[in-house]
């Protein structure tokens, strides 16, 4: 995807990096592009975000006219959530001694496994993230000879936000364009 457009930028002096927003029709959810200075920079980008940094993002982000150059990108993980319940403190459900009657009619059930599974996918048409309805990514092309560069051409981090609540939904890194 390559666009020129006024979009929310900012550097991230701290970071050594510099960010894009991408706000979804309606505005109310954008993905936001966080790009090391150095292309192999992302681990350690990765080593100094903390929750305060990711969250004070957006107030640093203010309108600029950016060619951007993002590509196509894919990703897809799951996790295996058992040991985690497990340590805190949910036991029960996952021993035959478990009491699932209030869910099921058909006597002795136990929690066997749990999976956590995530994907976002990424294209000039929009972001499908998880089981999110696809939407889409809006641009408003202006020309400008003062445009600021953003060429995603190595490895980045990427969130997708509630701006209105300011809540992070998805986080994620691409190691390999």
């Amino acid at each position: 995807m390559a666009r020129l457009s006024t979009i929310n930028y900012c550097t991230l002096p701290e970071l050594k990096s510099q960010a894009v927003q991408l706000p979804y029709s309606g505005h109310r959810y954008s993905m936001v592009i966080v790009l090391p200075n150095d292309r192999i920079g992302l681990p350690q980008l990765i080593g100094a975000l903390s929750v305060r940094t990711l969250l004070t993002l957006q107030k640093k982000l203010s309108p600029h006219e950016v060619e951007l150059r993002l590509p196509k990108f894919e990703l897809r993980t799951s996790y295996k959530l058992v040991d985690a319940l497990k340590g805190l403190g949910l036991i029960s459900i996952f021993s035959n001694r478990s009491d699932l009657s209030g869910i099921s009619s058909y006597g002795k059930l136990k929690v066997s496994d749990v999976v956590h599974k995530a994907m976002v996918d990424v294209s000039e048409e929009g972001t499908v993230a998880a089981a999110v309805t696809e939407v889409k990514v809006v641009f408003e092309s202006l020309s400008s000879p003062e445009a600021l560069n953003v060429h995603v051409d190595h490895p980045f981090l990427f969130l997708i936000s509630d701006t209105v609540q300011n809540r992070i939904l998805f986080i994620g890194a691409v190691h390999r364009l």
